[in-house]
C-alpha cells in the first residue's frame, strides 16, 4: 500500500490564488514542496526566468524544474502536481484520500483531463491528433473530458522522474516530433504542448488520463458541471461524485460562471486550528530544502473575514517576491 504523497507546486511570487491553494493543501494535511521561486527574472521580457544561462518562458521551464526535484525524491513516493494559481483542493483530500483514489486507476502515473484540446491540433505534430482521434473512435462512451491538462498529475517518484523528464526534453529538442527535413517541425512551444507529444509517443509508461475527473477537474470553459458544497466537497455533474482538485484552467478563470469559488470558497473563513504546523518546504535551485511557516509568504492565510480574490483579478492585487521572504527568514 502506498503511504506517502508530496504534493509539488512551481511558483516564482505568492499572490491570493497561491495562499488559497496552500490553505486548501495545508488544512488537509499535505506535505508541500514549492519549486522555482529561486529562479532569476528578466528585468526586460515579462515571464522569462533565467535557467541554464538562456531566459526561458516559465511554460518552458517547468517540467525541467519539478523533474529535476521529483528525480531527487525517495522511490516508492507518490508526488502530486498542481498549477499554483488557478487550483484549489477539495475539503475531502487528505494525503490517504488522494492515494486511495489514486490506487483505484491501477496506472503508474495519471494526468488530468479536460475537455479542451490546447495547444490546437494544427500547432502539434500530426501524430498526436490521430493519437487522440483514434481513441475516440474506438470508444463511443468516452468521457468528454479526453485531452491531457499539464495542470494536474500524480505518480510513482519513479515513473514522474522519467515522464517529466522526457517532457522538459521536448522543450529542448523534440526527438519525439519525428521532424524530418522535408516537413515543417511542429516542436512544442510550452510544458503542456510537450506533455502531449509524450502522451501520444510509445513511452507513455502505462500512463493514463483522469477522464472520469477522480482526482482532478479541469472547469474550462465556463464551470457549468463544477458542484463545491459550503463545506468543501467536490463534485462533477453527470461525470464523478466526489473529485479531489478543481482547476480554473484557461480562460475559465474570466468566466462568469467560475466566479465566487476563492471569495465563498469552503477554506475563506477558516482560521489556524490550534496547534496546527502549517510549514511549507521551499527547494532551491541545488535541490537546497527550506522550512518556513505558509504565513511568511501569506500574511493573510489565516485571518478570518478576509476577501480572497477571484483568479481573473489576482495579478492586480499583491504580490509577494517568494525568493526575498525566504532569504529574508533564513537570513
Amino acid at each position: 500500500m502506498l503511504k506517502t504523497l508530496i504534493t509539488i507546486f512551481f511558483a516564482t511570487d505568492s499572490n491570493p490564488q497561491l495562499c488559497a491553494l496552500l490553505k486548501t493543501a495545508l488544512l488537509n494535511g499535505h506535505d508541500i514542496h514549492v519549486v522555482g521561486w529561486n529562479l532569476t527574472h528578466s528585468s526586460t521580457e515579462k515571464n522569462k526566468v533565467l535557467i541554464e544561462g538562456k531566459y526561458k518562458g516559465i511554460t518552458q521551464v517547468t517540467p525541467l524544474v519539478v523533474s529535476s526535484h521529483v528525480c531527487s525524491l525517495e522511490r516508492g513516493t507518490v508526488v502530486l502536481g498542481a498549477d499554483a494559481y488557478d487550483t484549489l483542493f477539495s475539503s475531502q483530500s487528505t494525503p490517504t484520500s488522494i492515494l486511495n483514489t489514486y490506487n483505484t486507476f491501477e496506472s503508474d502515473f495519471v494526468w488530468s483531463a479536460e475537455n479542451n484540446m490546447w495547444p490546437r491540433k494544427k500547432k502539434l505534430p500530426d501524430r498526436v491528433g490521430r493519437y487522440y482521434d483514434r481513441n475516440h473512435r474506438k470508444n463511443s462512451q468516452q468521457s468528454l473530458y479526453r485531452f491531457l491538462n499539464y495542470g494536474g498529475w500524480i505518480g510513482k517518484v519513479e515513473n514522474a522522474c522519467k515522464i517529466l523528464k522526457l517532457v522538459a526534453k521536448q522543450l529542448v529538442k523534440c526527438d519525439l516530433c519525428q521532424c524530418t527535413k522535408s516537413s515543417l517541425c511542429k516542436t512544442p512551444l510550452q510544458d503542456q504542448g510537450a506533455a502531449h507529444i509524450v502522451y501520444a509517443s510509445r513511452f507513455r509508461h502505462n500512463t493514463l488520463l483522469d477522464q472520469d475527473q477522480r482526482i482532478f477537474h479541469p472547469a474550462y470553459p465556463s464551470c457549468e458541471n463544477l458542484g463545491v458544497s459550503e463545506s468543501g466537497e467536490v463534485r462533477v455533474e453527470n461525470i464523478s461524485n466526489f473529485t479531489h482538485m478543481y482547476h480554473f484552467n484557461g480562460r475559465a478563470k474570466y468566466n462568469s460562471g467560475c466566479k465566487g469559488y476563492y471569495e465563498h470558497g469552503w477554506f475563506a473563513n477558516l482560521g489556524k486550528p490550534d496547534n496546527f504546523e502549517d510549514s511549507v518546504t521551499f527547494v532551491g535551485n541545488k535541490n537546497e530544502k527550506y522550512v518556513l511557516s505558509a504565513s511568511k509568504i501569506c500574511p493573510y492565510i489565516w485571518l478570518q473575514n478576509f476577501t480572497w480574490i477571484e483568479p481573473s483579478e489576482g495579478r492586480k492585487t499583491w504580490q509577494i517576491s517568494i525568493r526575498n521572504k525566504v532569504f529574508q527568514s533564513y537570513g
